[in-house]
């Protein structure tokens, strides 16, 4: 069933990576907005108004699948245009990939419409590992500590993939991977 057109939860979160890294100052300062918050119905995690730098969001993005922290960082292009602008980005890069049966409606990965199948994401795995390969290396760190810019407050992010705490033997030979669930798209 390669070419069936599954949600992918918080696998979205690749392509959200992908635009960040390519579009997004990774050095520059985001605060976390209402909007942001509003993602996740975890009150432990991101809280409005901390600030972080990019780079850091893109780590709690992908070790930690974090909703906020994803949000945030799509709405941190150049000149600030909106998070539309980089959902727009996110569904150019797809097609310019050749993922021709994806679409993206948010960068979290919670949208229904966020689908794709094994295929296209056969091919995104390949584009990220020829172009980017440090987008699949974060994915495979088992721990990050996240702080503010200003030092004072840490959030320790834990990957949410299990296959990385098994055993440290095998988690070695993992290139990369990222997990999703909600309950259309089951444990991807």
């Amino acid at each position: 069933n390669e070419q069936r057109k599954l949600s992918i939860a918080s696998v979205s979160k690749l392509m959200t990576a992908l635009v960040a890294v390519e579009n997004v100052d990774l050095s520059q300062k985001i605060k976390i907005s209402n909007a942001d918050v509003s993602q996740s119905n975890d009150p432990e995690l991101l809280k409005p108004g901390e600030i972080f730098y990019a780079k850091d969001l893109l780590y709690a993005t992908l070790v930690d699948s974090d909703n906020v922290a994803s949000h945030a960082l799509s709405g941190g292009l150049e000149g600030n245009p909106g998070v539309k602008t980089f959902i727009s980005l996110m569904n150019a890069k797809a097609q310019e990939i050749g993922l021709s049966d994806t679409s993206f409606a948010n960068s979290t990965g919670l949208s229904l419409a966020n689908f794709s199948t094994a295929q296209d994401l056969v091919k995104l795995a390949e584009y990220l590992l020829k172009n980017h390969p440090s987008i699949l290396g974060i994915t495979t760190m088992q721990e990050f500590d996240l702080r503010t810019v200003d030092g004072k407050t840490l959030h320790k992010i834990i990957n949410t993939d299990e296959l990385l705490k098994d055993s440290p033997d095998f988690a070695k030979r993992i290139v990369g991977g990222k997990t999703g669930l909600t309950r259309q798209a089951g444990q991807c």
